[in-house]
C-alpha cells in the first residue's frame, strides 16, 4: 500500500510539471535576417604580356634539326634581350621532334622531306612599349611561328581587393535601400561575409597567320601609334554575399 501511495504520488509531480510545461512553452527568439549580394567589375590597365612563339627548324635527319634549333634559339634569345626579354623570362612550354611529310600529286604520296623540330615558347614582357617591336621580330624571322599575345597583371591580389572593396559598399547600399523603405525596422549588425570566385578576363589576341601583323613586321615603322598593337585592360568580376540582422527602430 505505501508503495502505491509513493507511485500515485510521483505520476501526480510529473502530470503538474507538464501542464506547467504547457501552460508557459520555451520560446526560441529568431532574428530576422536581410541577405544581398554585392556586385562590382573594375577595368585595370595590364602592365604585363605573355606573347607565345614556336622555334621551327627543318633538317635532313633529327639530329641535324635538333642543333639547328638550339642555334636559332641562341641567336633569338640574344635579340630578344634587347627589348628587356632575358631568358629567365621565356618559358619551353613544349618541344617536338617529328617526321615533316609532304603529299607528292604525281605519284599520290607522302614522301618524307626532312625532319621538323618545334620549340613552343612562351616569353614574358614587362615593358609593353616594346611589344610592337618583339612582335615585329617573331613575325618577320624566317624560323619563328607568332601564336598569340594575352595580356595580364603583375599583382592581381591586389586588383582582386580592390573589387571586393567595391562589391562589399554595393551590398551596404543594397540592404540599407532595402530596409529605407520600412518604418519598423533598421539594419543591424553583419551576420555573414562570403566571397565568391572572382573572375579575371584577359584579352588575347591570335596573332598566327594574320596579315596585318606580317603587314607590321615588312614596314616595321611604328611611328603611327594606331598601328601599333593597343595595350589592354584586365576586366575583373567580383561578388559578395552579406546578411544583416534587422533591429527596431
Amino acid at each position: 500500500m505505501r508503495l502505491v501511495l509513493i507511485c500515485f504520488s510521483l505520476l501526480c509531480v510529473n502530470l503538474f510539471c507538464l501542464k506547467e510545461a504547457n501552460a508557459h512553452p520555451v520560446i526560441n527568439h529568431i532574428s530576422p535576417l536581410i541577405e544581398v549580394k554585392g556586385t562590382a567589375k573594375e577595368f585595370f590597365k595590364s602592365d604585363l604580356a605573355y606573347i607565345e612563339f614556336t622555334i621551327v627548324s627543318l633538317a635532313d635527319n633529327a639530329a641535324s634539326a635538333n642543333k639547328i634549333n638550339e642555334k636559332e634559339a641562341k641567336e633569338l634569345f640574344a635579340k630578344l634581350k634587347s627589348y628587356s626579354v632575358s631568358e629567365k623570362e621565356l618559358e619551353l612550354k613544349n618541344y617536338r621532334v617529328y617526321e615533316k611529310k609532304e603529299y607528292n600529286h604525281k605519284t599520290r604520296k607522302s614522301e618524307l622531306i626532312g625532319f621538323e623540330a618545334k620549340k613552343y615558347l612562351q616569353a614574358k614582357v614587362k615593358k609593353l612599349e616594346n611589344i610592337d617591336s618583339i612582335v615585329a621580330l617573331l613575325s618577320s624571322s624566317s624560323y619563328t611561328e607568332l601564336d598569340s599575345i594575352r595580356y595580364d597583371l603583375e599583382d592581381k591580389e591586389l586588383a582582386k581587393l580592390s573589387t571586393y572593396k567595391k562589391a562589399t559598399r554595393n551590398a551596404v547600399k543594397k540592404a540599407e535601400a532595402i530596409v529605407s523603405e520600412l518604418k519598423e525596422v533598421k539594419l543591424g549588425k553583419i551576420q555573414l561575409i562570403k566571397d565568391s570566385d572572382t573572375k579575371f578576363i584577359s584579352p588575347q589576341r591570335t596573332l598566327k597567320n594574320s596579315p596585318r601583323v606580317f603587314a607590321m613586321a615588312a614596314d616595321a615603322n611604328f611611328s603611327n601609334e594606331s598601328e601599333s598593337i593597343p595595350q589592354n585592360e584586365i576586366e575583373i568580376h567580383s561578388e559578395v554575399y552579406m546578411s544583416f540582422e534587422l533591429e527596431d527602430r
